[in-house]
C-alpha cells in the first residue's frame, strides 16, 4: 500500500518539480529585467537629463524652429510668431 506512494514520490518523476521551479522563477526574473530595460531611458541619468549635459540630448525647440524655417516647412510669419512665443519668459503658477 505505501509502496505505491513512495515509488511515485521517489521515482523518476521527482526531479521534474525542482527543475520546473528554477525555470519558472528564472523566467520571471528575466521578464522583469527585460521590462525594466525596455521601458527605462538608455544612456542618460536623471541629473544629465534635467541639465541637458548628455551627449544624446534632444534638439532644442529653437533649433527645430530654425530647421523647419530653413527647410521651407513654415513661412516667415509663422516663424516670427513662434520665435516670439519661445522668447517669452516662462511663468510658473
Amino acid at each position: 500500500m505505501m509502496g505505491g506512494y513512495w515509488s511515485t514520490m521517489m521515482g523518476a518523476g521527482s526531479w521534474f518539480g525542482p527543475i520546473w521551479m528554477v525555470v519558472w522563477w528564472g523566467g520571471l526574473v528575466a521578464l522583469i529585467a527585460w521590462g525594466i530595460a525596455r521601458f527605462t531611458p538608455r544612456g542618460e541619468t536623471i541629473a544629465s537629463a534635467s541639465t541637458g549635459t548628455s551627449g544624446t540630448s534632444p534638439e532644442s525647440a529653437r533649433a527645430i524652429l530654425d530647421r523647419r524655417f530653413a527647410a521651407g516647412e513654415i513661412n516667415a510669419e509663422a516663424y516670427a510668431q513662434a520665435r516670439r512665443l519661445l522668447d517669452e519668459p516662462v511663468v510658473h503658477a
